[in-house]
């Protein structure tokens, strides 16, 4: 006999009730109701994310962050949400500034790869001078950096 593939109910309730539920619903409430609130928008602040970054991942990763700074925001941890407009306009700024965040660090990281791996010491240094020529090393930026740092 075929097995007949779990049916996925959708919860009626508008974003405002969903809302309610999660500031003051029973905690299997409140699950449900940010689930539900997950799967309305989720599409919505991924397209957001990837348009002001064009990048896939750090679409993704808006995505998680945007919820994760959502769910925060109700009980317990949080005070609640007071709705003040749609929720993809509330979601919309929060989605865009994590994408923008998460582009400036990528760029931040992928920067500072032009040091080849291999051509780095084997071991860690041992004595002022080998940290002096190590710092030689560096492009003439980088040496200033650590200079200012640590001079």
């Amino acid at each position: 006999m075929a097995r007949m593939p779990a049916v996925r109910t959708r919860d009626h309730r508008s974003d405002a009730e969903l809302i309610e539920a999660c500031n003051s619903g029973d905690a299997k409430d409140a699950t449900s109701a940010f689930g539900e609130l997950y799967r309305r928008h989720k599409d919505y602040v991924v397209r957001v994310a990837y348009r002001s970054s064009d990048d896939h991942q750090i679409a993704l990763d808006a995505l998680q962050e945007t919820f994760t700074w959502l769910l925060k925001q109700f009980p317990p941890s949080g005070a609640g949400i007071t709705r003040t407009a749609k929720m993809t306009s509330e979601l919309s700024p929060i989605a865009r500034t994590t994408a923008l965040t998460l582009l400036r660090k990528k760029q931040r990281y992928t920067a500072g790869s032009d040091v080849d791996p291999e051509s780095l010491p084997s071991q860690e240094p041992q004595t002022d001078s080998d940290i002096d020529s190590l710092v030689a090393m560096l492009p003439a930026e980088r040496r200033e950096v650590v200079l200012l740092r640590f001079v």
